[in-house]
């Protein structure tokens, strides 16, 4: 079996990039990789689209994929000889929906201490920027029966997530220099409805805070409690991640 991922995944100039088996070779114990082609070619689209400056493209490519391309083939266990020599395989469930970025076009906690694994457990997410979105289930209220995924709210926007209608946050959003897909999930919220409190949970949100997610799905930046500059706040977060002026 072997395993082989690029040494770069963008040329100089930030204009040529390597996706799929062009990037990373996996062995038929990982699916030859599939998966891991098709997050590239999402990952590298929303950021085109959004048209990141070539040069902070090319440095945001190789954060967010060659580190999960090394990072996905070292995680099948190695044949040996003597004694074990690999950690604890991952979890299939953690390799293929809980991978987590630890660098990258989002903006990191202040004052987080990064897990060393690049997994989360996705039934217990950290929830952190360079994760990915939790799944949650909300009830559409047109029809109460009906059930729709929170990861069905990402499409090609930015979206923009708290648990209060009335948050400050939401009207900062409202006022975002790029449109956002703005959402507040609780048990009294429509189209969609969080009869459970399980946004709040999984995604870790609390009263006066708000979550900004990729258009490929994985958590780009959280805001805290704030008296004020909500707006400028966002703005802020929204250039970091962009890694232009607004």
């Amino acid at each position: 079996m072997a395993a082989y991922t690029a040494g770069k995944f963008a040329s100089k100039g930030g204009r040529v990039f390597l996706a799929g088996d062009a990037a990373h070779i996996m062995p038929p114990t990982g699916g030859l990789g599939g998966n891991t082609g098709i997050a590239d070619a999402h990952n590298i689209a929303w950021k085109l689209a959004r048209r990141i400056p070539a040069g902070d493209l090319q440095q945001r490519e190789e954060a967010d994929r060659r580190v999960y391309g090394l990072a996905s083939p070292q995680s099948v266990p190695k044949p040996c000889c003597g004694p074990a020599t690999t950690p604890p395989e991952a979890p299939d469930v953690a390799i293929e929906l809980g991978y987590r970025y630890p660098q990258g076009a989002f903006l990191p906690e202040e004052h987080y201490k990064v897990p060393k694994q690049l997994y989360d457990d996705p039934a217990q997410p950290t929830a952190v920027p360079g994760s990915r979105f939790p799944h949650v289930f909300l009830e559409e209220t047109a029809s109460p029966h009906k059930r729709i995924s929170t990861i069905d709210l990402v499409k090609k926007n930015f979206v923009f997530i708290t648990i209060e209608p009335e948050s400050p946050w939401i009207r900062a959003a409202s006022q975002s220099p790029i449109e956002l897909d703005i959402h507040a999930l609780n048990a009294m919220s429509s189209p969609y409805r969080d009869s459970e409190g399980a946004v709040e949970r999984k995604c870790r949100l609390k009263v006066g805070e708000a979550m900004l997610v990729r258009p490929d799905g994985f958590i780009a930046w959280r805001g805290g409690r704030s008296d004020n500059g909500h707006a400028e706040q966002l703005k802020i977060a929204l250039e970091g991640i962009l890694g232009k002026s607004l």
